[in-house]
């Protein structure tokens, strides 16, 4: 069906990670093998919420949650970096002013026209 599964929003707030980052990286070499071993990487990192490949100036774009810029910092330079492929990276934060997920309305109720 459409629906393809149901997902909680937890507070990043009470969850400690209030600072929403969007991260650009660019890869040294874009060949399979290099896509798929920093796609790979990508998932065995519990900070990335959201890792999308896109065509552009740069490879990837990631979506994580920190506690904080130090946090971030650390991130970076502990396990971005050294994440296959990594040449460079560019940063943005963001205060986020809407979350939130596809909703349906069904036109069931609404009564035929005459």
């Amino acid at each position: 069906g459409y629906i393809s599964s149901y997902v909680a929003l937890l507070d990043p707030h009470l969850n400690q990670r209030p600072l929403l980052i969007f991260i650009e990286v660019l890869l040294n070499r874009t060949t399979g093998d290099i896509f798929r071993q920093f796609a790979e990487a990508t998932r065995r990192q519990r900070d990335i919420l959201e890792c999308h490949m896109v065509a552009g100036g740069f490879d990837y774009l990631i979506k994580v949650r920190m506690k904080d810029m130090a946090a971030y910092r650390k991130f970076l330079a502990e396990e971005l970096v050294d994440m296959p492929g990594v040449r460079e990276t560019l940063a943005f934060t963001n205060q986020c002013i809407e979350q939130g997920a596809i909703t349906w309305q069904s036109n069931a109720s609404k009564k035929p026209s005459s």
